[in-house]
Order: structure tokens, then C-alpha cells, then sequence
């Protein structure tokens, strides 16, 4: 099974990235041919293509602002993840009925470590009862 890592990360900065490429290049080729067919000044294109070079520069500053709150999301989610497996670790092999969780990221998770919980408690009911009689 492949880590979220791999999967969430990889495939939005790809999408992400070839997004803002191919916009970037759409307006730069759409600008260039509709405003400057019959435009022959020099100063012009320069200021064009110096205002494209901040366009991509502003975009890979933007991108790589998004990289970096993914990541701190991706890796956020996946300790939540590992805080349930080692969660249900404690219930299964050690029948720690009385173990804690700590989710601080996902609501998904939450809602998952809450179940689980809620299933501790049940066991544990269980336990008491099967040791009464």
C-alpha cells in the first residue's frame, strides 16, 4: 500500500503545476498574438516580456507556498494515522482497553478514533462482565 505521502503530494503538486503552466503559457501566447499583431516598438515587447517574467516568478513563489502547506497538511495527517494504528495496536495485542489517542489534524481521523473508543469501551464492559462470572 502506498504512503499518503506519495499519493497526495505528487499528484496536486503535478496537477497544480501543469495548471498554472499551461495557463502561463495560453496568456503568454494569447496576450503576444491579439495585442502586438501590428505593433513593431521594441520598448513594448520588453515591458511585455519583463511583465511575464514577474508572472512566472510570482507563480513559482505561489507554488512553492502551496508545497509547503501541503506537506505540513500531508505529514499532519499522516501522524494522525499513525496515532490510530498504534491506537488499535494497544487494543488488539495488548488489550489496553484504557490506552489514549491524540488527533490533533484530520476530522476524518477524529471520527475514526472516536469509534474506536467507543469500541474500547464496549471490550472492556465485555472483559468486566466475562470476569464476574
Amino acid at each position: 500500500m502506498k504512503k499518503i505521502r506519495e499519493i497526495l503530494l505528487v499528484k496536486t503538486m503535478f496537477v497544480f503545476g501543469g495548471v498554472f503552466f499551461f495557463f502561463f503559457l495560453l496568456l503568454y501566447v494569447l496576450f503576444k498574438n491579439f495585442l502586438f499583431e501590428h505593433t513593431s516598438d521594441k520598448e513594448i515587447f520588453s515591458a511585455y516580456n519583463t511583465l511575464w517574467i514577474w508572472v512566472f516568478l510570482f507563480t513559482i513563489f505561489l507554488f512553492i507556498i502551496v508545497f509547503i502547506y501541503i506537506k505540513k497538511k500531508i505529514l499532519g495527517i499522516e501522524n494522525d494515522i499513525n496515532a490510530i494504528k498504534e491506537y488499535s495496536k494497544e487494543l488488539s495485542e495488548n488489550k489496553n482497553y484504557e490506552a489514549s489517542i491524540h488527533i490533533k489534524y484530520s476530522k476524518e481521523c477524529l471520527e475514526t478514533s472516536i469509534y474506536l473508543k467507543n469500541i474500547a469501551k464496549r471490550l472492556l464492559q465485555k472483559e468486566k462482565k466475562s470476569s464476574k462470572k
